[in-house]
């Protein structure tokens, strides 16, 4: 749902007392957890208030049940009104408050309209963030503009943030982030082809990535759609919501002007040196002695008849605010039949953003091996050559389900009404079942389940254990309720179960596997359960090791909405296997000792 910079629509996102704390309150508990030291409210209306003064998400939820110590701080634009925002748990407005604060707090105070009390709980929250993170007033502060300038909307000095020592991270993400969903007869990896033919619109960077010094606005160079074939100002028209009034200003499907790397709006990043697919290809050809042919730039393409294997290479678009029309693009879809109806030995690989539904050609015997790519940052052609040639072994696991037609997602896809200030609405009303929850539900068989991916090599699972931690407190509800610390109720953090499986490497490469735990809680339908942990093990050919879960007393528990506590659940049983669609082994918690 769109939101724009100075109109914002007061949309509601609505949702149920379970949804939210069994669904969307668990990453916010567990950054608040691992120390975050402030926390956004956002655009919308959380159940007809908006977010930047909903007591309830602020105070009671927030600050109170999950024990925030940091500040809240405003959304760019998003606050909505003076002493109600503050009274409501605001602590800081961005990009300022003249509207709104400035000038203002003395009166709120004098007219009883906000306490003394939360007045000074504003500062100190605020003050000690930063002594948490700058260190105080004697701390080592850096120097003015690194990290952001004091005014990014005017023109500022170029400032190196950069460390060098975080290159082998930023590779090795974009190397783990990469999904291999099919690879027939393993097509995958390349073994030295004699003619690798190169189609799509992704295997190129963007004809020009180069910033206008001085302008004001050019440390985002083109939001992130650098690629997107709009110009500065369709992009700058479209992130202020213009689409709505100008039905010409359409948002692309794909990113047909070079890769995709990263998203649009605040999705998107200024890489150091971006890495281009053609270019690690081209380094990896010479070596082998492979003769590399390549269309860019047609749809309609004529495959040399020589090809040893056809890459095709295509994206699809995602930002801030532009929605997505689509969960498949029609003009990629045609460059990957084009290309599989002349070649035996087509490999696909997509820069996408989530969802992307493939049953246009995954059918297709000729297409033999595809990569979800995702948005791998500034590494993405050279951490995708090294899984292409065998340099490493793909390990990534879809952290979505992959339907086999749009319509699968049914009212995941747009819960959304849009209209007046007074009416705009998301009701979701699917519950704590989205995604592969959603398919399980309702029966849904998908192309690619929750939690899939291929390796380069194989695995059996055997000897699946679970059991009760000694001496854990097993009562209903958690104990020492009162004792909380950042992310709520300590005792909802304690481990009082566990589980194991053994893994073997049953294949002839050296590759990591995902082992997967699933609860399935009485009273769900049988096929419906919940991932509550996995553990990612690297194994040689024929080694052998064991994969571990702990589980939290979090873990398995459920939500009751009458007592508005956490209440420990009887009778789970624990599944393991490689994802959410393919269980192997199953084992109840009430059975072990």
């Amino acid at each position: 749902m769109r939101t724009r910079f100075g109109d914002t629509p007061a949309i509601s996102s609505n949702v149920d007392d379970v949804t939210n704390h069994e669904l969307y309150l668990w990453p916010f508990a567990d950054a608040i957890r691992a120390n975050a030291a402030s926390v956004m409210a956002s655009y919308n209306r959380i159940n007809g208030t908006y977010a930047s003064e909903n007591h309830a998400a602020l105070t009671e939820i927030l600050k109170g049940e999950l024990a925030f110590e940091g500040f809240v701080v405003s959304d760019w634009g998003a606050q909505q009104s003076g002493a109600p925002s503050a009274a409501a748990g605001l602590d800081m407005a961005m990009p300022q408050s003249k509207a709104f604060w400035q000038g203002q707090m003395e009166n709120f105070i004098s007219s009883g309209n906000l306490t003394q009390a939360r007045f000074d709980d504003m500062v100190a929250r605020t003050l000690t963030a930063w002594y948490k993170v700058i260190g105080g007033p004697d701390a080592d502060f850096p120097e003015a503009a690194i990290g952001m300038p004091a005014e990014l909307t005017q023109p500022h000095p170029l400032i190196d943030g950069r460390d060098p020592a975080s290159k082998p991270t930023i590779l090795q993400g974009a190397i783990e982030g990469h999904v291999l969903v099919k690879n027939t007869n393993n097509a995958l990896p390349l073994n030295k082809p004699k003619l690798l033919s190169l189609f799509g619109f992704d295997a190129t960077i963007p004809q020009k990535y180069y910033p206008t010094p001085g302008a004001a606005v050019d440390f985002i160079f083109n939001y992130g759609l650098e690629s997107s074939g709009l110009n500065f100002s369709q992009v700058v028209a479209l992130l202020a919501g213009g689409a709505a009034n100008d039905p010409n200003l359409i948002p692309p499907e794909s990113a047909i002007g070079g890769e995709a790397w990263n998203g649009g709006g605040s999705g998107a990043n200024n890489p150091s040196a971006l890495s281009e697919t053609y270019g690690a290809i081209q380094i990896r050809a010479r070596r082998d002695d492979t003769q590399l042919y390549w269309d860019f730039k047609n749809e309609t393409l004529a495959v040399h008849p020589l090809s040893s294997a056809c890459l095709v290479f295509i994206n699809d678009v995602a930002s801030e605010i532009i929605d997505r029309k689509t969960l498949a693009s029609y003009g990629a879809d045609q460059i990957v039949l084009n290309v599989a109806s002349q070649c035996t030995n087509t490999i696909v690989v997509i820069h996408n953003p989530s969802y992307r539904t493939v049953d246009a050609w995954i059918d297709n015997d000729n297409v033999t091996a595809v990569i979800y790519a995702h948005y791998p940052g500034q590494d993405l052609g050279e951490s995708l050559a090294q899984i292409l040639y065998g340099e490493v072994s793909p390990s990534g696991r879809l952290p979505y389900t992959v339907g086999k037609q749009q319509s699968d997602y049914g009212s995941l896809e747009n819960p959304c009404v849009e209209g007046s200030v007074d009416n705009a609405y998301c009701d979701f009303s699917e519950g704590i079942y989205i995604d592969y929850r959603y398919f399980q539900k309702n029966n849904i068989t998908p192309r690619y389940a929750f939690g899939y991916g291929l390796t380069y090599s194989t695995f059996s699972y055997s000897s699946f254990d679970v059991y009760y931690v000694n001496g854990a407190d097993l009562s209903k509800t958690p104990p020492n309720p009162s004792t909380t610390a950042p992310g709520g109720i300590v005792s909802l953090y304690d481990v009082i179960a566990q589980g194991s499986v053994t893994l073997t490497n049953t294949g002839k490469v050296a590759a990591a596997e995902v082992a997967q735990l699933y609860v399935h809680f009485p009273g769900e339908a049988d096929q419906v359960h919940f991932l509550r942990g996995f553990d990612k093990v690297f194994l040689q050919p024929g080694e052998t090791q064991t994969a571990y879960f702990d589980l939290t007393r979090r873990d398995l528990s459920r939500w009751n909405t009458v007592t508005q506590q956490w209440e420990l659940t009887d009778g789970a049983e624990l599944r393991v296997g490689p994802n959410a669609g393919q269980i192997l082994y199953t084992a109840s918690l009430e059975d072990c000792d």
